[in-house]
């Protein structure tokens, strides 16, 4: 395992990620707002400049699940644009939340429409060396994938590689009955992970059970990042990003050091 953060933590790029590379940090996740602002190539420089490299994509996609077809295709097409500035960045991961909000007895239909519409965006993806991560989140947010469960549930609909799941602790604390057991019934599915404590406090200063979470990981072999995508920046941000990696990091060591003793 690996620890990211978001790409502006400590202000726009040009001068953030130099601030971050000197904290320790060597990945990153850059929210898919950017994709229309910045050209791919600039921004791979950014990267390169500071000994730095993507390592996802993060954003949701409202209307992919929508009965309106011409939607549902503007939002398959922007996904497609999303990998595509992916590919130039070095990113191998972009996330997608295919959010939906209608009356429960229509879920099944629009599930069926997510399905049709990752299925095509996962096809595109795979064409360029690139993994859609499904993310559930919390019911105030979306009516259609809540869990990590469902995430795989429509992974397996979806039924390719290029797509596969990836979890939020900050969305799982509300929506999972038992953090560790979801994590090791995902398992294999697993690519990516958003990473904080509860109501996105920095890891550690909240009192979610986190180690719970890092040791199922551990458990289940996950390779991924820990992203530091959605933390709150609390007091000072450097003081804040540099506790959150050496906090992350340790967390990581001491459930791989128990994973090994447990064997």
């Amino acid at each position: 395992m690996t620890v990211s953060i978001i790409s502006h933590f400590l202000g726009p790029e040009q001068e953030g990620l130099p601030k971050l590379a000197s904290i320790g940090y060597r990945l990153v996740e850059v929210d898919r707002g950017i994709v229309a602002r910045v050209e791919g190539a600039v921004f791979k420089e950014l990267l390169n400049e500071a000994g730095m490299q993507a390592v996802c994509l993060m954003g949701a996609d409202p209307g992919i699940a929508d009965e309106d077809r011409a939607l549902r295709s503007e939002r398959i097409e922007k996904l497609k644009g999303s990998v595509l500035w992916a590919t130039k960045v070095g990113a191998k991961i972009v996330e997608t939340v295919p959010m939906w909000s209608g009356r429960s007895e229509a879920r099944q239909a629009a599930f069926e429409r997510a399905v049709g519409s990752l299925k095509e965006a996962g096809r595109f993806a795979a064409d360029h060396g690139v993994v859609l991560a499904i993310e559930p989140v919390n019911k105030a947010e979306t009516r259609l994938v809540l869990t990590l469960a469902q995430a795989v549930a429509m992974a397996k609909a979806i039924g390719l590689p290029s797509v596969r799941v990836m979890g939020d602790t900050h969305h799982m604390n509300m929506m999972e009955v038992d953090l560790g057991q979801a994590v090791r019934w995902a398992g294999e599915w697993l690519v990516h992970f958003h990473f904080s404590d509860n109501d996105r406090l920095p890891p550690g200063l909240g009192h979610m059970d986190l180690k719970t979470v890092v040791c199922a990981l551990a458990e289940v072999g996950y390779k991924g990042a820990l992203s530091l995508a959605e933390i709150s920046r609390v007091g000072d941000a450097a003081a804040c990003a540099r506790h959150s990696l050496e906090y992350t990091r340790a967390l990581i060591s001491a459930c791989q050091l128990r994973e090994q003793v447990g064997r």
